[in-house]
């Protein structure tokens, strides 16, 4: 299954741009609530998006672009998108503890668009970008769920604020391939 943008709403300023949202890095976030199809565990995942950086954050946790996480000692639970540090992406499973994947520097740029994906299926953690896998991870995970609320441009702190712009953001319980991601990656999905 995946998660449409439509059940989400906007606080602070973010601003629709046609189909997009633009954040401004300082205060924009979406709260998409906490719906049965968003609350996603086992070892199956991907998270997927359209974006237009237009600043990095200095530490790579800054920058969400999509997170439902739940910290805490012991109580690390949910997922995460992230992108900040000179064009690193993130992704981040958690099931107790975090397990997390982080690209090199410079995989995305700014002022650019560009489709990010992270996907889990159930023995490689997996970074995309424009469909091409930039980095994977061996790693045995059973994400737990997160009772956090589900943000995009933001975790729900208020200060972990993507700058830039968001669009056809894509959340599935499942690990899509390669193929599936280019495939699919410019079709508007209803």
């Amino acid at each position: 299954g995946f998660f449409l943008l439509a059940l989400c709403q906007l606080n602070g300023q973010a601003q629709g741009v046609q189909n997009a949202l633009s954040f401004d890095g300082t205060n924009d976030y979406v709260d998409c609530g906490n719906n049965s199809s968003v609350q996603i565990s086992g070892n199956q995942i991907t998270l997927e998006a359209w974006i237009y950086p237009t600043a990095w954050k200095p530490l790579i946790w800054q920058g969400n672009i999509i997170a439902k996480e739940q910290n805490g000692f012991g109580n690390d639970n949910g997922y995460m998108l992230r992108a900040g540090n000179n064009g690193s992406l993130n992704l981040t499973l958690g099931s107790g503890s975090w397990s997390e994947l982080i690209s090199n520097t410079n995989e995305l740029t700014l002022n650019t668009w560009q489709h990010v994906a992270g996907t889990y299926d159930g023995s490689y953690l997996r970074l995309y970008v424009n469909g091409n896998v930039i980095d994977s991870l061996a790693a045995t995970i059973s994400i737990s769920n997160s009772t956090s609320l589900l943000y995009l441009g933001d975790n729900g702190s208020g200060a972990r604020n993507f700058p830039g712009i968001i669009e056809e953001v894509r959340i599935w319980n499942v690990a899509r391939s390669k193929a599936e991601i280019l495939a699919k990656m410019n079709e508007d999905l209803c």
